[in-house]
């Protein structure tokens, strides 16, 4: 090791260089970046007066002009919803953390859906407010928003991108698990999956904190398979990569998505 790699493990130097890094994280400048490894997310939480999560009014604004927008993480979903809907008369279609329609609205331009779709978004309670209004103002047909996961029943697909994570509880799996019918389809996308052990982090979300669980990908299918589903397609989210701070261990350099199908019984 060099002498300056020596100097930065000096622990006077690790803590100066440690505190300079959460300056960082807690400026305007960190937004989107993470910090930490907790257990829960009351640990994390915290840490940081400012960790209010996402139900607030500005995160139902910011994300309007992404309303006809498709990115190249979203084809693989474009592409298996696509699968789906061929053919298809009826479909109820959940889409968890899908702010004001997001998916609804973008997908809208690419996919033929099905003439009886519903697409129920599932958000918290600032977000649905607002995106209830303009549903109604555009004539969004068949959207509609809900704050429970508990909505989930019935569904024939369930949909989340970039949301499961925020989601302390209840977590998904137990949600499908207690439900009467299980949903046919999974489509996960931007899940921040790696091959080390669960944990929880806090990310700087620009107005805010917000605590976020870092999952094993392992154990995160192995959920769904308890549950009659089995992995039909993974694929990397290289637009979106997880760094902590002189932490190579919790790191790693893509999300992930999945999609898992319940075999018939």
């Amino acid at each position: 090791m060099s002498i300056l790699g020596r100097l930065k493990h000096l622990r006077p130097v690790q803590k100066l260089r440690r505190a300079r890094h959460r300056r960082y994280f807690e400026s305007a400048a960190g937004q989107a970046l993470h910090d930490g490894v907790f257990r829960t997310f009351a640990e994390a939480a915290a840490t940081e007066p400012g960790a209010k999560g996402f139900n607030e009014p500005m995160h139902a604004s910011e994300y309007a002009d992404r309303l006809g927008r498709v990115f190249p993480y979203d084809y693989p979903v474009l592409f298996w919803l696509q699968q789906m809907f061929a053919g298809a008369t009826a479909l109820d279609l959940v889409d968890i953390g899908g702010n004001i329609g997001l998916h609804y609205y973008a997908y809208g331009n690419l996919l033929r859906f099905p003439p009886r779709l519903t697409w129920r978004v599932i958000e918290v309670e600032a977000v649905v407010k607002a995106g209830r209004e303009r549903a109604e103002r555009l004539g969004a047909q068949g959207l509609e928003f809900a704050t429970s996961l508990e909505a989930l029943e019935p569904a024939d697909i369930v949909l989340s991108a970039g949301a499961l994570h925020y989601i302390e509880q209840p977590l998904l799996w137990d949600v499908i698990e207690r439900a009467h019918t299980k949903p046919a389809h999974v489509l996960l996308n931007k899940l921040p999956l790696y091959e080390g052990e669960d944990f929880v982090s806090l990310q700087n979300i620009g107005d805010g904190f917000s605590p976020h669980y870092v999952w094993n990908r392992k154990d995160f299918v192995r959920r769904f398979e308890r549950l009659g589903y089995h992995l039909v397609d993974d694929w990397s989210v290289l637009e979106r990569h997880f760094e902590l701070f002189d932490d190579p261990v919790h790191s790693f350099g893509a999300y992930s998505g999945l999609y898992l199908r319940r075999d018939p019984r």
